[in-house]
């Protein structure tokens, strides 16, 4: 079973790979939430069975088509996004976020 993105049950874990490639950083523009049409590095959700490594690589040859050395760990932090307002304008459920990740970014060089 999936884990729910939206009002997850826990914090869900996600992978990114950081490419520089002669002095260019490669981004990607997210087609869904949260943050659907801004711009950010390459990555998604680390699936059941599968190591950091090996879902950054994933992750990278699924949105970008490149195929990808894993190097290093470079950064580690958590987006929690609170659930929006009510209908009436007061604040939403604070107890329950709208989405919560813990998100590994790696340093990967094309093949």
């Amino acid at each position: 079973m999936t884990p729910r993105r939206e009002y997850p049950d826990q914090p869900l874990v996600g992978v990114g790979g950081v490419v520089i490639d002669d002095r260019r950083a490669l981004l990607i523009r997210r087609a869904s939430p949260p943050l659907q049409g801004q711009w950010s590095i390459p990555g998604g959700m680390l699936e059941v069975g599968e190591t950091l490594e090996q879902g950054v690589a994933r992750e990278l040859a699924e949105e970008t088509g490149l195929e990808v050395n894993v190097v290093e760990l470079i950064e580690v932090f958590e987006r929690i996004f609170p659930a929006p307002p009510n209908e009436d304008g007061s604040p939403g459920d604070a107890a329950r976020p709208r989405y919560h990740f813990v998100i590994l970014n790696y340093l990967c060089e094309i093949r």
